[in-house]
């Protein structure tokens, strides 16, 4: 299993933005206008994907034999 690098993460990141882009543009070109998501949805998603990340770094750590069992 080969480690993730941050530059292969920002590419992930920055080609499903610019899908997303594209599909929105796809969509208003066909009339259809999509709700805007509300400030507390993507706060949300924003803490859930923070918590994510922090426990998959506990795991790895504790996989690599380098944190101890609580």
């Amino acid at each position: 299993m080969t480690r993730t690098t941050t530059s292969q993460i920002l590419m992930i990141a920055v080609l499903t933005a610019a899908g997303g882009w594209g599909l929105q543009r796809l969509l208003l070109r066909q009339g259809i206008h999509m709700p805007h998501a509300n400030l507390a949805t993507v706060i949300a998603l924003i803490v859930a994907a923070g918590l994510i990340t922090w426990g998959g770094l506990v795991v790895r750590a504790y996989l690599n034999g380098k944190k101890a069992k609580a």
